[in-house]
Formats: structure tokens, C-alpha cells, sequence
């Protein structure tokens, strides 16, 4: 894949075609995601270096801010090479500063799996967000989610493992479970697969999980109750999954994972209800077409990031 077209891509400058195209060759061979993790963090350290080098310049003379660009160009140089190995090597060398926090990305239409300092692993769905420390070294394992994200936490008695999401705060000692907390959805849910889980909502109530278990928010209350959809955690193999889920709940999700708008005339078309799994590599496109077999109806292209279901 040519370095440029990856570059356009970062920046959200190609096209639908070409976002497809690079979607299935990152999903071909684990070497590329490598590759294209480098690219992207060797970019955002570019946007910082570079406001940095702004910041620096103001009132001082010539001489003295080429003798700072100079450093400043030295020392990215050095940031990105460490930054290559690292990515490319699969190691993680984390800071001793408790204060230093990193956050990771997972673009539209695509996933992600990380490794914290502390061995837990974390599977980023599409248009997703984690904020953690570089190194845990605080009572508490602190970490931000905007999104949804599966989480398989080291046990440690001693260092509670927290995720912080729209308000709630899911606490556990080690533990497996995945949490969805999109901001543009009113939509929260904390699933628990293995261990147990303790849930605090906004208004401070607390609940707990038993393995099979989910919290979730509907209008503004709290429900508990079993999983509906084991498979849906599939979604961290690349795989959607809808269980007799009405085309309303599907669309919503699909606004979510892909970052884009839908808008649907036949009001009565979202009440139909559809079971099936589709991979998230095949795009939108693909899954409207699929569903089209099922329920008789038409669209226009993406365009600006919209569909429009005409009847």
C-alpha cells in the first residue's frame, strides 16, 4: 500500500472507495496494521512537534529558534524510531511517570487490540477511544472509555482495575467483560463474561454482575438482567452479529461503528427485525444489500457520510 495514500487516509482525505481498499488490506496481514500504527503515531507526533515549534518561536529571534528546530527535529527523529521498533517489535516500554497518559484511536470501520502496562488486554471497536496512564503505579488502574471496548483485566487484589465511562464506573480485580459507551449514543452497557464486576451509575447506586450478566440504560434508568447476544462480542474478531434485532437497533449501530448519518423515510422499514452476521470489512454498503433481501427497499449512495433509505 503506497505510504500516501495511508498518509490521506489518517488525515480523512480519500475517498469511499479507497477508505474500503485500505480497510481490507489492513484486515489481510497482521504486518500491515503494524505499519499503519507506526504511520499513524510518527503523524500525530508530527501535529505535536510542529505546535510545539509555533509555541517556542514567539518572541524569540532567528538565530535562537533554528537552534530550537533544530532540537526539536533531533529529538522527533529519535521519538520516531523509537516509536517504529516499538510498534513494529510489539513491545511496550512504559514510562515510570504515574502522570503520563496516552490515547488510542480506532477510526471508523475499524478495530484494534492493545496491551496495558499492566498486561490487560483491550480489543477497541470502531470510533472508539481509551485514555490510560503509560504505567500503573497508583492505588488504582485507572483508565477513560468513549466507545466500546473488551476488556480481559490481570487480576492484581491489591490495585483495583476502574473503566470510567459516561459517568459510570465499572471496578473489577481481574476479570473479563465489554462495555459499550458511545457519547453519541444515550445508550450504556457494561457486559460481563468471566470474574464479577461491580457497576456505580451516575447516581451512585451500585450493582454487581454475576458471569452472563449486563447492566444497561434505557430513557434514563438502569436495568440488569442476562446477555441477549453472546455472539455479539464477535465484533473483536471482525465480526457484526444481530440477533433478531429490528432494522432501527441495526441502523443505530451501524451510525456508530462507521460515523455516519441514516435517514429513513419508511418509518415502517425499522420495525422489521433481521438475525445474521456480516464482517465488518465488508462496509455498509454490503450489509444494506444483504438486508434488501430480506425487506424490500431502497437507498442512495453515501454521500458526505448520509444514506438515504427512500421507501
Amino acid at each position: 500500500m503506497e505510504k500516501e495514500k495511508l498518509y490521506n487516509y489518517i488525515k480523512g482525505e480519500v475517498s469511499l472507495d479507497e477508505k474500503g481498499e485500505i480497510t481490507r488490506w489492513l484486515e489481510a496481514d497482521p504486518d500491515h496494521m503494524k505499519e499503519f500504527l507506526a504511520l499513524r503515531k510518527l503523524h500525530d507526533l508530527s501535529l505535536w512537534y510542529k505546535k510545539k515549534e509555533e509555541i517556542s518561536s514567539v518572541g524569540h529571534m532567528n538565530a535562537h529558534r533554528a537552534g530550537t528546530m533544530k532540537k526539536i527535529v533531533l529529538e522527533f527523529l529519535k521519538i520516531a524510531a523509537i516509536v517504529v521498533i516499538t510498534l513494529l517489535s510489539l513491545k511496550y516500554y512504559p514510562s515510570s511517570k504515574e502522570s503520563e497518559y496516552q490515547t488510542y484511536y480506532t477510526p471508523e470501520g475499524q478495530r484494534a487490540e492493545l496491551k496495558l502496562s499492566d498486561g490487560t488486554r483491550v480489543w477497541l471497536n470502531a470510533n472508539s477511544r481509551l485514555t490510560y496512564p503509560v504505567h500503573f503505579d497508583s492505588k488504582n488502574r485507572i483508565v477513560t472509555l468513549e466507545g466500546e471496548a473488551f476488556f480481559s483485566v490481570t487480576r492484581n487484589e491489591t490495585h483495583p482495575f476502574i473503566v470510567q465511562a459516561k459517568g459510570y464506573n465499572v471496578e473489577v480485580l481481574g476479570t473479563e467483560f465489554n462495555i459499550i459507551a458511545y457519547n453519541q449514543s444515550d445508550f450504556f452497557e457494561t457486559s460481563l463474561l468471566k470474574g464479577e464486576v461491580m457497576v456505580t451509575t451516575p447516581s451512585k447506586e451500585r450493582v454487581a454482575l454475576k458471569p452472563k450478566m449486563r447492566i444497561y440504560s434505557k430513557e434514563g434508568k438502569n436495568y440488569k438482567g442476562m446477555i441477549a447476544n453472546i455472539d455479539h462480542f464477535m465484533w473483536k474478531d471482525g465480526i457484526m452479529s444481530f440477533n433478531h434485532e429490528t432494522v432501527n437497533e441495526i441502523f443505530a449501530k451501524l451510525e456508530l461503528y462507521y460515523n455516519i448519518k441514516i435517514e429513513v423515510y419508511n418509518k415502517e422499514l425499522l420495525n422489521y427485525k433481521f438475525t445474521g452476521k456480516f464482517r465488518t470489512i465488508d462496509g455498509v454498503e454490503h450489509i444494506l444489500k444483504v438486508l434488501q433481501l430480506r425487506h424490500r427497499f431502497t437507498y442512495q449512495n453515501i454521500i458526505d457520510k448520509k444514506i438515504i433509505i427512500i421507501k
